[in-house]
């Protein structure tokens, strides 16, 4: 598997598109001559979501002609990875409307059929759609009734169907002034608890019906604080000097495997009985 996988699809789409879509709103017309280039050679310049992509790809085994869910598809880079890839079809939810628009416009310029539905996964009607395999990525963590949704998203998964989760673990979402805050009301879209621990991942799936393949810890020290330095870059608006840094900060996030000292993150896989 290429290191630089996520966001490889975006060297596909046109300069202009590109432009379009604000990827590179900071950049100017010469640098986005490159852009193709550059997501071919990188892919997209996030080491948080590089690393989780390739994990999860992993983990699927996915299959041409799959049907795959994205629960909190975003703008729906993992449907449009794995469709250019794999040859699989997408059904993509989110909440936030001009994520979707922004799915479905990429969706466009690369010729895919994949389907993106604006809906909270509280209240999403999947319909008669039986799906393979499934990925809810970094979500449940902002959803006040997380064993609801786990339960509805179970019901259009077929038997056998692999399900992929991941989740801050307990104690990194949230403050510790939030934590401790009775008051604390979050902001929409964001943290309404601090993460999860290993037992009540289990408790969810089983109560879904679901079986626990694996649960594995992420986001170990090292990736960690490149992510951070990352973030630091971004909030500088330090555009040139982050695509230039993100590929040297994903290969040294792979000394992740060596340090495995301070996770932030379950990645969990299950399977519908």
């Amino acid at each position: 598997m290429n290191m630089f996988s996520y966001g490889r699809v975006y060297s596909k789409l046109a300069p202009d598109q590109i432009k379009a879509l604000k990827f590179g709103s900071n950049l100017n017309d010469k640098l986005l001559s490159l852009s193709k280039l550059y997501f071919y050679l990188f892919g997209y310049p996030d080491v948080a979501s590089q690393r989780r992509y390739l994990i999860v790809e992993k983990l699927l085994h996915l299959k041409k002609g799959e049907k795959v869910l994205d629960a909190g598809c975003g703008n729906g880079i993992y449907l449009q990875e794995f469709g250019n890839k794999f040859d699989v079809d997408g059904l993509g939810v989110d909440a936030r409307k001009n994520r979707i628009q922004s799915a479905k416009r990429i969706n466009k310029y690369l010729g895919r059929n994949d389907i993106f539905l604006t809906s909270t996964l509280e209240k999403v009607n999947l319909g008669k759609n039986k799906f393979d395999k499934a990925v809810c990525l970094e979500v449940l963590e902002h959803i006040v009734d997380d064993g609801g949704v786990i339960k509805r998203l179970s019901k259009n998964l077929k038997k056998g169907a692999i399900f992929v989760v991941s989740v801050p673990m307990k104690g990194t979402a949230l403050s510790k002034e939030q934590e401790n805050d009775p008051n604390f009301k979050p902001e929409k879209y964001e943290h309404v608890r601090s993460g999860y621990d290993e037992s009540e991942l289990r408790t969810l799936a089983l109560n879904a019906g679901f079986k626990v393949v694996s649960i594995q810890k992420y986001f170990f020290f090292v990736s960690r604080y490149t992510v951070r330095f990352q973030q630091f870059l971004y909030k500088k608006g330090l555009v040139i000097l982050n695509l230039i840094i993100s590929p040297l900060l994903l290969i040294l996030s792979e000394l992740d495997a060596f340090f495995k000292l301070y996770p932030r993150g379950y990645i969990v896989v299950l399977k519908k009985k």
